[in-house]
């Protein structure tokens, strides 16, 4: 026998009592337990509706989120596929300029430039580094500089030479004329002189 036959049969007992008047106490208490059992029963169901309420909320999350994630990765996908079509297009556009640059044939200017030295020179100095430039400038200048000096050396060694020269003409004649008709004073003035130009001419390189 299930149960729900027996509940059958108890509540079939408790409407005799009430219609018949039949009170028996044995069966009131079994009426009184199915009545319990009833109310644990609704009890329990309407916790599991609860659960299962909740439940089906989170479903719904659930689905909404995978929902989420799906638009997602569509979206991901579109950018990729625009990504690998843009470097499609860019290794497309390189090869052809490529194939124009390799197939272009050479320019006028460049089969009548003319390598002079004057464009050689220049692109030595542009090539060498600023130091070097400014050594070599800066060399140069001590060059022209010693050779402005030694040039004044040798214009000053000539112009002594010539005041010795005419040093000597002079005391030539002086020696003459000494000789010639000149006292004693005159002739010690003359040998004066002569030992001044003698110790110019030692000084001198």
């Amino acid at each position: 026998m299930s149960r729900r036959d027996r509940l059958e049969q108890r509540l079939a007992a408790v409407e005799r009592v009430i219609t018949d008047g039949d009170t028996a106490i044995d069966e009131l208490e079994e009426l009184a337990t199915v009545a319990a059992d009833v109310d644990r029963l609704e009890e329990r169901i309407e916790t599991h509706e609860r659960r299962i309420a909740a439940l089906e909320g989170e479903v719904d999350a659930l689905d909404g989120f995978a929902g989420n994630v799906e638009s997602v990765n569509d979206a991901v996908e579109r950018q990729a596929d625009a990504a690998v079509a843009a470097v499609d297009r860019l290794e497309y556009r390189l090869n052809e300029l490529e194939r124009t640059i390799y197939e272009r044939p050479p320019s006028e200017a460049a089969t009548q430039f003319a390598w002079t030295d004057e464009t050689q020179s220049n692109e030595e100095n542009v090539s060498q580094p600023a130091s070097a430039r400014v050594g070599r400038d800066n060399r140069a200048n001590d060059d022209s500089k010693g050779a402005g000096a030694a040039s004044e050396s040798a214009s000053v060694e000539r112009t002594a030479e010539d005041v010795l020269s005419d040093a000597d003409a002079i005391e030539t004649t002086n020696s003459s004329v000494t000789a010639d008709s000149a006292s004693p004073e005159q002739a010690a003035d003359s040998s004066e002189g002569a030992g001044v130009l003698a110790s110019l001419r030692s000084k001198l390189p």
